[in-house]
């Protein structure tokens, strides 16, 4: 993954924020924090638009099921 290095600021005298680094220690790539889905999604775009999809649709069945159920009951 690339990282941003954050957004742009003008200090002034022709000096932006870009000049000034605030990490070095940051790297290009999967993070080693990463996740077991992360890690296996990662240089894999068509998998990943996929199970986007596929939670995408779950997400919209489950929640219309709820609605015509009645809704939520609160008590």
């Amino acid at each position: 993954m690339l990282r941003d290095k954050g957004p742009i600021h003008n200090i002034g005298f022709g000096i932006t924020s870009r000049e000034f680094t605030s990490n070095d220690n940051d790297q290009n790539g999967l993070s080693p924090d990463s996740g077991y889905v992360n890690r296996a999604l990662e240089g894999r775009p068509l998998v990943k638009m996929a199970a986007a999809l596929l939670a995408t649709g779950v997400a919209a069945t489950m929640s219309g099921k709820i609605i015509r159920g009645g809704g939520l009951k609160i008590r």
